[in-house]
């Protein structure tokens, strides 16, 4: 879990020196997704009611965009057409109150890729994961 967490923050540091959109804040925000569970393409939906098995399961809802382990709050954005840069307070298991950025590209209603950090990057040989949509399960 460290290693997602200082992946994310690098990432955060980032995006912030390389930003130049005006930000808004959270309340005026919401993003053109379907609210509900986002897997990485390639992985098959759960069926209703089953914990997803990816551990890279992202869950939309009015709040924010969340990972697993973690409950977290939009608190500021910025979009620059479907690039949508996310700066969210995160609460994640074990660790202390997080803020985290996220850089997304919305490519419809229900679906979205997120950059990858460099680390991850090297890992999977991907610039970004693509997400796809699989129904309004509730979040674990």
């Amino acid at each position: 879990m460290r290693n997602v967490v200082v992946r994310m923050l690098i990432i955060s540091l980032i995006l912030t020196a390389l930003g130049t959109a005006p930000t808004v804040q959270a309340a005026e925000l919401k993003l053109p997704l379907q609210y509900g569970l986002y897997l990485p393409a390639g992985v098959e939906c759960p069926k209703q009611g089953e914990t997803p098995a990816s551990s890279l399961a992202c869950y939309y809802h009015r709040q924010g965009l969340n990972i697993p382990r973690c409950r977290c709050q939009i608190t500021q954005a910025r979009n620059d057409g479907n690039v949508y840069h996310l700066t969210q307070k995160c609460l994640c298991r074990g660790e202390d109150n997080l803020n985290i950025t996220l850089t997304i590209t919305i490519k419809s209603k229900t679906s979205f890729s997120l950059l990858n950090d460099e680390w991850e990057q090297k890992r999977t040989g991907k610039k970004e994961t693509v997400y796809h949509y699989c129904g309004n399960h509730h979040n674990p």
